[in-house]
């Protein structure tokens, strides 16, 4: 997917996915179910299949990504008139199947959808975003296609929330509101705090990790976190979906 600067502008175009093998359906699933919670977000210019060109990792190794590689592209028959050997030669992009037969196109429809209205929401100027004051977070919902709400957030649940501003465990946040021998709040309060916020979508949750996605209203003034935050809205999505920054299958 993107990942994003703390203004929530992306560092990337647009998003890719491979097909590549050992990916299941369920993840394309997951990610448009995931799409919903981004929406405060700029999303991706484009939506679409890699292409593979010369001297590529899937040029290159293709069968380390279970794909089987057809030969150039058909506009370069159109160019050059020669022999196909010598057309393998000159090109530079290739076409491609994937060696199990599996036809991506079939299955990303909703996921391929979902990006398309989040681009057409973008014009609303949706907003997540949190308001930080001495003892308390307001964090103010305006996503399309849900309720507008406000969240009042206490003391400790404030904590508990930016602790999640990079990704972390109940356990570490938990670790983290620690001053000496006691804390001000047990391990299953902020396990369920974790989940109240992730079934508001104020969070994502990866395995035991979990992400506060709401972005400061104004971002100079938090800590060097609130960045990694953002960019980490990519990270937990790539967790899922893809390694690295391609969106998989």
């Amino acid at each position: 997917m993107l990942s994003y600067d703390a203004r929530g502008v992306p560092n990337d175009a647009g998003s890719v996915f491979d097909g590549r093998a050992g990916v299941q359906h369920v993840h394309y699933e997951r990610m448009a179910e995931l799409v919903k919670s981004l929406t405060h977000l700029e999303p991706p210019e484009y939506f679409t299949q890699i292409a593979l060109e010369r001297f590529s990792p899937y040029f290159e190794r293709p069968n380390e990504s279970g794909l089987k590689i057809v030969g150039p592209r058909t506009y370069y028959r159109l160019v050059f008139p020669c022999e196909e050997s010598t057309l393998n030669d000159l090109a530079y992009n290739f076409d491609y199947v994937h060696a199990d037969g599996r036809k991506p196109n079939s299955y990303v429809t909703g996921l391929s959808e979902r990006i398309e209205s989040w681009q057409k929401q973008l014009r609303a100027r949706p907003l997540l975003e949190y308001r930080r004051g001495p003892g308390f977070l307001v964090i103010r919902d305006r996503r399309p296609g849900r309720t507008r709400s406000d969240y009042s957030l206490a003391e400790n649940e404030t904590k508990v929330y930016l602790a999640c501003d990079g990704g972390a465990t109940p356990m570490a946040v938990w670790k983290s509101l620690q001053t000496g021998d006691e804390t001000a709040i047990g391990l299953e309060d902020v396990e369920d705090f974790l989940d109240e916020m992730t079934a508001a979508r104020l969070m994502y949750r990866e395995d035991n990790v979990y992400l506060s996605l709401a972005v400061p209203m104004n971002p100079r003034m938090t800590s060097a976190n609130a960045n990694a935050r953002i960019t980490s809205a990519k990270a937990a999505v790539s967790n899922s979906l893809v390694t690295s920054q391609v969106l998989t299958q």
